[in-house]
């Protein structure tokens, strides 16, 4: 599942970005901490520049250990080529998209995460860093599932009544 968002320019962005006093980047990097999401600034070449204590807890790496490895080794996904080739096709006029995968978690288990990525490019329109922000909706996806296998279980005994209803 892919979608594709619109918003500011890039050099907005980066204007807002530079302009931000050193308290108030303190206090970004405060709630980053407090979102109950897994947030992850990369370079093209998958170089972590910064992440959250919980995109560190998904990995099972400590965040200290996170900076300058390459997320791209660390995504345990079946959809590893798929993810990069999403980031690849982003650009400055559709610099944005939403895709859910799986993945192992630390702990061994099946999650299913939803990832907003979102590309900032450079005056000659290349690829700078990208910020991912993910959310768990393994739930969502398990109850979605619960309720597809609940169905056809249902379809399939009112067709084979012999009592039409």
């Amino acid at each position: 599942m892919e979608k594709r968002l619109s918003s500011d320019s890039n050099k907005s962005v980066f204007k807002s970005i530079k302009s931000v006093s050193p308290e108030d980047f303190e206090f970004y990097c405060e709630m980053i901490e407090c979102v109950p999401a897994h947030i992850c600034s990369f370079l093209p070449d998958g170089t972590i520049k910064h992440c959250n204590e919980s995109f560190a807890r998904m990995t099972g790496i400590p965040k200290e250990e996170l900076k300058d490895k390459n997320l791209f080794t660390l995504l345990y996904t079946t959809d590893s080529d798929k993810i990069i080739n999403q980031l690849k096709s982003l650009s400055p006029e559709d610099h944005t998209n939403i895709s859910i995968h799986s993945r192992t978690s630390a702990t061994g288990q099946t999650i299913f995460l939803e990832w907003r990525n979102r590309a900032f490019f450079d005056d000659k329109g290349k690829a700078a860093h990208y910020v991912s922000v993910g959310i768990d909706v393994t739930e969502k996806h398990r109850t979605a599932l619960t309720l597809k296998e609940s169905e056809e279980k249902y379809r399939m005994l009112f067709d084979s009544s012999p009592v039409g209803v």
